[in-house]
């Protein structure tokens, strides 16, 4: 009865292991793309602070420009100014959205090689069971 154990044994622990490489694989994949999802965000909001700061010195090199020379912050200097500030609004709302966007693709990318590994452990399993059922079903277990 020992030999053809054996076997059976090494299809079980096949299966097993099998199950196992897939789910830490899949678990794997997904820290890696939540660590991409998270430099996704950090880079964009880096992005728009920068891109902050040289919106904020362009309009103060309009306003320095525009007392230089005489103007009031009136008019068409004032139109000129707000469709600047308007401008940069809407660029740094794109930047952190691109961002939050690449975010979530990260995000859902590893849930799905997450669930990826977790299917593929339970294909191993199914497919030890029927390597062990083949294994164990020619031998005379009484």
């Amino acid at each position: 009865m020992g030999a053809a154990a054996v076997p059976v044994a090494i299809a079980i622990g096949s299966a097993l292991y099998s199950a196992y490489s897939s789910s830490k694989a899949g678990e794997a994949e997904k820290r890696a793309s939540d660590k991409a999802a998270d430099r996704a965000k950090l880079s964009a909001a880096q992005e728009a602070r920068d891109t902050e700061k040289q919106h904020r010195r362009v309009i103060a090199s309009q306003e320095a420009i525009y007392g230089a020379s005489g103007l009031t912050m009136e008019g068409s200097p004032l139109l000129v100014q707000h469709e600047a500030l308007t401008e940069s609004k809407e660029q740094l709302r794109r930047i952190r959205e691109g961002g939050e966007y690449s975010s979530g693709i990260y995000r859902s990318a590893g849930s799905q090689a997450q669930k990826a590994g977790n299917a593929g452990a339970i294909q191993s399993l199914l497919g030890g069971a029927s390597s062990t059922y083949t294994a164990g079903a020619g031998f005379n277990w009484w």
